[in-house]
C-alpha cells in the first residue's frame, strides 16, 4: 500500500466514488493503474464531481466497506489527482479490512474518559434504555485504535435472549443518530470487548446507565 496513511487511519476513512446503476446492480467507477484494475474514490467532493461522468451518481462510503464489496483482484485509488495519491493494491485490501476491526490484532488501542463528555448523548441513552427490558448495564468511554480517529465507545450488558444483541444495538445507534455530538460512535456488547479492556472498564467506569 503506498500511501501516507496508515492501515487504521485509511480503514476509518470516508470516501466518495461514482457509481453506475446497471442491470448486474450498482457498479463503482474503475480505472486501471499498472495494468492492474482499481476503483476511484475522492475526499473532495468538487474533485469528484468534475472527475465523475455524467452517468455516474456519487456515493459516500467508508472505505473497509467499499473493500469488501471489490472484487478480488480490484484494488483502491483514493484522489488520483493528489501528488500523493493513496492506493491499495488487491493484494493489500485484506490488511485495510482487518485493521477496521474494533480491537485489530497487534494494534495500540487506547481507552479511557472521553476529552468531550457527551452528556446530552447519555441522558438521551438513559431515557431510551427502558425500551429493552433486557439492558442490565451501559457504559461510555474514549476509545482509539492507534492512529485512526478516537471515538465514543457505548458498551451494553443484556441478559442473554435471542435477537436481544441486534435490537440494543439498534435503540443505541438510532438514539444517538438524533443528538449532535461531534465524535464517532462505536457500539459493542460487553462480551465482545476483549478481556483486558473489559477489565478496565469494569475497574475504572461506572455504568452510566446500571438497571435499578
Amino acid at each position: 500500500m503506498s500511501s501516507a496513511s496508515t492501515p487504521y487511519r485509511l480503514a476509518d476513512a470516508a470516501v466518495l466514488i461514482g457509481v453506475l446503476q446497471t442491470p448486474q446492480g450498482p457498479q463503482p467507477l474503475f480505472t486501471e493503474i499498472d495494468g492492474h484494475s482499481t476503483v476511484v474514490a475522492y475526499t473532495d467532493v468538487e474533485q469528484a464531481r468534475a472527475d465523475l461522468p455524467a452517468t455516474h451518481r456519487m456515493f459516500s462510503i467508508g472505505v473497509a466497506e467499499l473493500l469488501r464489496e471489490l472484487p478480488p483482484y480490484a484494488g483502491l485509488t483514493v484522489d488520483p489527482r493528489s501528488p500523493t495519491p493513496v492506493h491499495v493494491p488487491a493484494e493489500f485490501k485484506q490488511g485495510v479490512i482487518d485493521a477496521a476491526r474494533p480491537f485489530p490484532a497487534g494494534a495500540d488501542v487506547r481507552i479511557g474518559d472521553p476529552a468531550d463528555e457527551p452528556a446530552e448523548l447519555l441522558a438521551a441513552l438513559v431515557e431510551a434504555a427502558p425500551q429493552l427490558p433486557v439492558l442490565r448495564r451501559l457504559w461510555r468511554t474514549w476509545y482509539q485504535v492507534a492512529d485512526a480517529r478516537p471515538r465514543l465507545l457505548v458498551v451494553y450488558d443484556i441478559e442473554g435472549r435471542t435477537g436481544a444483541d441486534a435490537a440494543a444495538a439498534d435503540v443505541i445507534v438510532d438514539t444517538a443518530s438524533r443528538v449532535d455530538y461531534p465524535h464517532p460512535l462505536l457500539v459493542l456488547a460487553l462480551d465482545d470487548v476483549p478481556v483486558e479492556h473489559r477489565e478496565w472498564l469494569l475497574a475504572q467506569t461506572p455504568p452510566f446507565y446500571p438497571r435499578g
